[in-house]
């Protein structure tokens, strides 16, 4: 069964984001901050992360560099959820994220990852 990494501070975003795993029958897992989600991502080994732009403490660029540090074999796709309407791709991708999308992510975009994964 596919892993997925939900990282984003806000709970809403985050059950949102835990039903479209359930409904797209992949397991989901959750964390509000990045320090919680790189301990989640070496225990479970996700294979995509979905990762907020803008979080307290450690934003999505630093633990994209810090989940990318950390070489887990199984983390194939980082992608950087944003509600910003100006977001430097440039700093984002060079930080080893694969993707930036706009939030909301709709469950139709969601399981296009999914089946981009397979």
């Amino acid at each position: 069964m596919l892993t997925i990494l939900i990282l984003d501070d806000d709970p809403d975003t985050r059950d949102l984001l835990m039903q479209y795993c359930d409904f797209a029958q992949v397991k989901g897992i959750s964390a509000a901050d990045g320090q919680t989600a790189l301990a989640l991502a070496v225990r479970e080994a996700p294979v995509l992360a979905l990762v907020d732009l803008r979080l307290p403490g450690m934003d999505g660029i630093e633990f994209t560099r810090r989940l990318r540090a950390l070489q887990i074999p199984r983390v194939t796709c980082v992608v950087i959820l944003t509600a910003m309407p100006l977001v430097d791709e440039g700093t984002v991708l060079s930080a080893g994220a694969d993707a930036v999308i706009q939030k909301p992510l709709g469950i139709q975009a969601f399981n296009d990852l999914i089946k981009g994964l397979h």
